[in-house]
């Protein structure tokens, strides 16, 4: 995922996965198979002493694959990351989804400006 602006108090970007597998069970008759999810998010960075250490995001997370019984794929889903370090935690706002690692090409980004590049890798249950 590529951040225009980072650090942003308020930016947005958006990504593609490059691997999704999953299976959705809806609450209405519905069973799919994930094959990808693509997000779009609004970012926020908290800067200290010239390190970005924090940052939250909101977005919407697109669900997309095979319907088995129903149609319950493509699925739209909103989320919420809080960021600490290299740890996201992926909420609804209040329940919890998952956690992922943010690893950005060389370290922990620091709040000189620019782009920031950065592999995201998780796991949800939704």
């Amino acid at each position: 995922m590529t951040f225009p602006t980072f650090p942003s108090s308020n930016g947005s970007a958006t990504f593609n996965a490059s691997f999704a597998a999953g299976l959705t069970i809806t609450t209405e008759v519905g069973v799919g198979v994930v094959t990808g999810l693509s997000a779009y998010v609004n970012y926020s960075e908290t800067c200290v002493a010239g390190e970005s250490l924090t940052g939250t995001a909101t977005g919407t997370a697109t669900l997309r694959g095979t319907n088995v019984v129903g149609a319950a794929l493509p699925m739209t889903i909103p989320f919420v990351w809080t960021r600490v370090g290299h740890v996201l935690v992926i909420t609804s706002g209040v329940s919890i989804y998952g956690a992922a690692l943010f690893l950005p090409t060389g370290g922990l980004p620091t709040c000189t400006g620019g782009s920031l590049t950065a592999t995201i890798a998780g796991a949800l249950v939704l």
